[in-house]
């Protein structure tokens, strides 16, 4: 009885620990969204806000245009870096 018990404990520790290596992280960084396309939802002028998609979800950021032209909502960006809470874009 120990024995099995000790056996069958070990197998689904394995088992555990090969499922839990293979979930994806969902953990979004600055550096994932640099690079990336967005669209301007608040018009900005000087100040507004993006949204993008990054790892299936959606994500939205305070944006600045890096040259500070005002970009109109529904415009497309690129991110061109993030400072803070901030996104700095250009246009696409």
């Amino acid at each position: 009885g120990l024995l099995g018990g000790v056996v069958l404990g070990t197998l689904m520790f394995g088992l555990l620990r090969l499922l839990w290596q293979q979930q994806a992280s969902s953990h979004i960084t600055q550096e994932d969204l640099v690079g990336h396309a967005a669209i301007v939802q608040v018009a900005i002028d000087p100040l507004g806000e993006v949204a993008l998609q990054a790892k299936g979800s959606t994500v939205t950021y305070l944006a600045r245009a890096e040259d500070g032209t005002a970009i109109p909502a529904g415009a497309p960006v690129t991110i061109s870096r993030i400072t803070g809470e901030i996104a700095l874009v250009r246009k696409a």
